[in-house]
């Protein structure tokens, strides 16, 4: 999993949670951060990400004033940059590609590149759920709450069977482990995911090279080699033009955080 990559800089700690059993199907992972003082005008890059996120952020105002927002924020197919400098806490719940039109009734081209708040999302329900992540005496409850909501929002389905990114290396490999035309591909990956297969397809690989290169001890020659790219150089074009930077650039100023993974419980 990336966290988002500059919270390093501001971060005081971070924590990556296992979702409850039921909700495994539909649940990447969960994670919490908390912020410690960063500078006005320092952001987080955010890599593109076919996942989507059910997002519950806390920030203080210029008063000093605390607030608090919940977002369902969709597909992104290029990388964004954050500003963080007033963020005090963040719970983040990475969903499966594919979930959100299961979420929303809506194809996930929709929700590309933007979020709803959870009150457009979810109506009432989704109003209550920030309501009540409002009201709890200890951020750390958040992972809990949240994965109850979504565990009430899925209940009507037994189970998800994402599409086989993982297993091809093309759009038509895609096609043949999905066993359908590529037309009809594209017209399905638009609606679960929110983008073309080929895009997922890029992204996905760079989130490959991503997780590999967080030990900052493997080559990136290596890397390259392993992530199915004709070259290094081949490989930092296509970073660079995915994410606005070299891979050297990235490891640079990103400090990786390290995540402890706990269960949440249900």
């Amino acid at each position: 999993m990336i966290l988002f990559d500059q919270a390093g800089a501001g971060a005081r700690s971070a924590t990556m949670l296992v979702p409850p059993l039921q909700l495994q199907p539909f649940v990447e992972h969960v994670w919490l951060q908390w912020e410690a003082a960063v500078p006005v005008g320092q952001c987080w890059r955010i890599p593109p990400d076919a996942s989507p996120y059910l997002i519950f952020t806390v920030w203080k105002s210029a008063t000093h004033d605390f607030h608090a927002r919940c977002m369902l924020v969709g597909s992104c197919s290029g990388f964004l940059d954050i500003p963080v400098h007033d963020r005090v806490f963040t719970c983040g719940i990475r969903l499966r590609p594919g979930v959100l039109p299961l979420l929303t009734r809506l194809p996930a081209f929709e929700l590309t590149n933007g979020a709803m708040t959870a009150e457009e999302a979810f109506g009432a329900r989704g109003r209550r759920l920030l309501q009540q992540l409002g009201e709890l005496t200890a951020w750390d409850q958040a992972p809990r709450r949240m994965a109850r909501f979504l565990r009430d929002e899925l209940r009507e389905y037994g189970s998800f069977q994402p599409l086989p990114i993982h297993r091809a290396g093309s759009v038509c490999d895609l096609a043949e482990a999905v066993g359908c035309s590529t037309r009809t591909l594209r017209h399905r990956v638009a609606q679960q995911i929110g983008f073309a297969p080929k895009l997922w397809l890029r992204i996905e690989r760079l989130h490959r090279v991503l997780m590999l290169s967080m030990s900052r001890q493997r080559p990136w020659s290596d890397i390259a080699t392993h992530c199915g790219f004709a070259d290094q150089a081949h490989m930092v074009r296509e970073f660079t033009d995915l994410l606005g930077e070299s891979p050297t650039a990235w490891s640079g100023r990103s400090p990786f955080l390290p995540a402890n993974e706990i269960v949440v419980s249900g």
